[in-house]
């Protein structure tokens, strides 16, 4: 065993539950984001390849081996972490060791950058508005009606709310159940924390300078709002998923997010061959825009130009990893179509296949 892999993790994830799993199958009571990784590490170890898990403790110590590659499975919780820590992902990053770079993990998390990954790479979204001009953001939203104001770092629609343009009132507002709350823009204090895009004051939702507006794509009342999420390694769509949810009354219900399918919506697993040309490379050019060798990405059918858009590229975060696990089971087998963790500790071990 010449070659080794490293996976970089978080402890305080590791015994995470990925989802409120009791509410979907009582068979994966007690699964946690740590046994995904020893999955991993597993697979890559059957392969012939030594797998060394790195947490924080080993980066504080500024870790260094004889590693081949480094596979990082949680992303956010460094971000905002200890210096140190830091210091040493960085260090591995420009000694090219990382599977999927930092650089390009940290770009895909953030919305902005990714909104200007996407614009610079001609890929196509939902139409979108990043601005600090107050009143370019209320005619945007009058123009489109309906919106979704993300934060710019966020995961599983966390932070993400709807709003409307009243065109009786002149004014926006934001849907929450049944009824709406004003919303006022504050532009005194530019938000410094890219996980809240807004804050509540009295009565009133406020929006603050950067304002990330998105295009809220519903249906043609034909079909169910479809999510479609895809998963491409190493240049190649290796599998896909299909969310799809009929409308409901209220916009929240309608945005689909982690709690998607204990929440109304189902879900269809897609084989290569299940997989439109148009949407496989669609899904492959949002990979390769960001210069990432692994990822997942998410795209919705846009009715109104007849096409599939990309809404994010998204990694093995926190709230990413039950796109990987409980999502698609109980296909998730070793060796089937299906396993990510098998193909991906392929491509970690450079098995060919």
């Amino acid at each position: 065993m010449s070659k080794k892999v490293g996976i970089v993790y978080s402890r305080d994830v590791y015994e995470s539950v990925p989802d409120p799993l009791e509410r979907l199958d009582k068979r994966f009571l007690g699964k946690t984001i740590g046994g995904l990784i020893e999955d991993l590490r597993y697979k890559i170890e059957r392969l012939g390849t030594f797998a060394l898990l790195v947490d924080e403790s080993k980066l504080k110590e500024g870790f260094e081996s004889d590693i081949s590659v480094f596979y990082m499975f949680p992303l956010l919780s460094y971000l905002e972490g200890d210096e140190q820590v830091i210091h040493t992902l960085r260090t591995i990053d420009e000694d090219g060791l990382f599977f999927n770079s930092l650089y390009s993990l940290e770009a895909s998390a953030n919305k902005i950058r990714t909104f200007n990954t996407f614009k610079r790479c001609c890929i196509p979204i939902p139409e979108t508005l990043v601005t600090y001009d107050l009143d370019e953001a209320r005619n945007f939203i009058q123009k489109y009606g309906t919106v979704l104001s993300k934060p710019e770092i966020g995961s599983e629609a966390m932070g993400v709310i709807p709003l409307e343009w009243d065109a009786d009132k002149g004014k926006v507002f934001c849907s929450q159940g049944r009824g709406q709350i004003s919303v006022t823009f504050d532009d005194r204090i530019i938000n410094k924390n890219p996980r809240f895009s807004h804050y509540v004051f009295q009565d009133s939702i406020v929006l603050r300078p950067p304002i990330f507006l998105q295009e809220y794509i519903g249906n043609d009342h034909a079909e169910p709002r479809t999510i479609l999420k895809i998963y491409v390694l190493e240049d190649k769509v290796t599998s896909g998923l299909r969310i799809f949810k009929v409308e409901t009354k209220t916009l929240e219900e309608n945005i689909i997010s982690y709690n998607d399918l204990v929440c109304g919506a189902s879900q269809e697993l897609l084989s290569p061959d299940d997989i439109s040309s148009d949407v496989s490379e669609l899904a492959r050019m949002a990979i390769k825009a960001f210069g990432l060798n692994a990822g997942l990405v998410d795209l919705i059918w846009d009715y109104k130009k007849g096409q599939w858009v990309v809404l994010e590229v998204n990694n093995d975060d926190f709230g990413k990893v039950r796109d990987r696990s409980e999502r698609i089971a109980p296909l998730y087998r070793d060796g089937g179509t299906f396993d990510w963790n098998q193909k991906l500790a392929e491509a970690l071990c450079d098995v060919k296949k």
